[in-house]
């Protein structure tokens, strides 16, 4: 037997043993975000946070967003983007054009639940009202 043919089984185990987990004890979470009339969310931020650990993703022009975060409960919070220009009082220059109702925008007054799980694969799919 040779050693090409004992360690490529191991690497593999070891190989699928890591994905989603990162080898940090981080999960990969998936997902789309969109609004209640299925269009995608086409900017802003995510974040899931537990109170005292945050993961945060960019949610990309179709919608769809990856981070990693520790296995856990957590409260999603839908932000946009601070790199939008906003002026010295923190009012955007120009016309806002984030569309997510704010009350995803704050831990108090979000709904979006979601549990992390590790050896699981944790695709997420959330939905959001647009600003009234």
């Amino acid at each position: 037997m040779n050693n090409k043919s004992v360690y490529f089984p191991l690497a593999l185990l070891l190989a699928l043993t890591m994905i989603g987990c990162g080898g940090d004890g981080m999960v990969r979470v998936t997902g789309t975000v969109t609004f209640d009339d299925n269009t995608p969310v086409t900017r802003g931020s995510l974040y899931f946070s537990s109170g005292t650990y945050a993961a945060s993703g960019a949610i990309q022009p179709n919608g769809t967003y990856t981070l990693d975060a520790k296995p856990g409960e957590y409260i999603v919070i839908v932000e946009k983007n601070w790199d939008d220009p906003i002026d010295e009082d923190g009012k955007p220059i120009g016309p806002d054009t984030f569309e997510v109702d704010s009350k995803y925008t704050s831990r108090d007054t979000t709904d979006l639940k979601y549990t992390v799980e590790a050896g699981k694969r944790n695709v997420y799919d959330i939905v959001v009202e647009r600003k009234k």
